[in-house]
């Protein structure tokens, strides 16, 4: 009997222990990509949209789901309008290690603080919540199909989400 505990034990400090943070937890399916919701509390509920109203649209949340990911993995985020304007751009370092607060950025001359990358399994989830509401998605509206584009620099992993955009008083 204290083998099997002594064994469950030493397990259990193997799954808590970590590389860096950059080991998803084992099993099941997960699909790499962007999803994307309206609130916090659909996103952690796992209700994804992919259309939305910008005339009442406080946020919208960018779930972008890898694999795997270095100590920290840069982001950047990038918001096209229907004409293919850049509406929205931010470069935005993640990691899975909470030792990891703050790091440097090319062309940045001071630290910034690095976002939590959630780990989910299969992979991480790295969401980030783009404010709509008073910027210039509100300022200059612009129905029609946009595009939410991921880049993990250093990669070649590039992903693109659709986003239906109405603006309706």
């Amino acid at each position: 009997m204290r083998g099997i505990l002594g064994a469950l034990w030493l397990m259990g400090v193997v799954a808590c222990s970590n590389d860096g943070g950059t080991a998803p937890p084992p099993g099941g399916t997960f699909k790499p990509g962007i999803q994307l919701a309206g609130t916090i509390q659909a996103l952690q509920a796992g209700t994804m949209s992919t259309s939305f109203n910008f005339a009442h649209q406080q946020l919208v949340w960018v779930r972008l789901n890898l694999e795997q990911i270095d100590r920290v993995t840069t982001v950047q985020f990038k918001v096209i309008s229907p004409r293919g304007n850049l509406m929205y751009e931010a470069d935005i370092p993640y990691s899975a290690d909470a030792q990891v607060t703050t790091t440097m950025l090319p062309d940045i001359d001071h630290p910034v603080t690095v976002q939590r990358a959630k780990p989910a399994t299969g992979g991480f989830h790295l969401d980030y919540p783009i404010a709509i509401a008073g910027s210039s998605f509100t300022k200059y509206p612009e129905p029609g199909a946009w595009q939410v584009i991921a880049h993990v620099t250093n990669t070649d992993q590039t992903f693109t989400a659709p986003m239906d955009v109405t603006v309706v008083q």
